[in-house]
């Protein structure tokens, strides 16, 4: 975990750490909601909710709600099942690296305002955010077979959603 001034680096085992530790101190981070789940950030981070809900088996929704107190930058790496993304940033947004990837820019920003698709399996990247700056994003998930209920006997699908 790397912390500059009001700015702090981590990666998926730092942040569980961290997490660890919040749970340790009573904090609430999740809870169990009519169609879903909450999610809350440990408060040394901000105040921030994702709140997921699963349409459909295969086909999630997560509305991110909040604030940083500080600058994060979180690592993440993305396993060979990581499901296909549609991101809607309503404010705030986020830079994003992703250095493996020769088909996009490996250094750009997600704004407000801007939807993103993408389908980025076994390869990590860093999501930067900024200290106080609301954040509102509405993703939706769906693993790659999810788009195998489709018929698609006409070949309307693109050659990577056929499984």
């Amino acid at each position: 975990m790397l912390t500059k001034t009001n700015e702090i680096s981590l990666t998926e085992a730092d942040f569980a750490e961290l997490l660890e530790e919040a749970e340790q101190r009573g904090e609430l981070l999740s809870r169990e909601i009519e169609l879903g789940t909450d999610a809350y950030l440990p408060s040394a981070l901000g105040e921030m909710c994702d709140r997921f809900i699963e349409l459909r088996e295969g086909l999630t929704i997560n509305i991110r709600s909040g604030n940083l107190s500080q600058a994060l930058t979180l690592e993440r790496h993305h396993e060979e099942d990581f499901s296909i993304v549609a991101k809607f940033y309503l404010s705030g947004g986020s830079r994003v690296t992703t250095p493996q990837v020769p088909e996009i820019d490996p250094d750009y920003e997600e704004i407000a305002g801007g939807s993103y698709l993408y389908y980025l399996p076994n390869m990590t990247e860093y999501e930067q955010w900024q200290a106080n700056s609301p954040i509102h994003v509405v993703m939706v998930y769906a693993p790659l077979e999810y788009f195998s209920s489709f018929n698609n006997t006409n070949g309307i699908l693109p050659c990577p959603l056929q499984v």
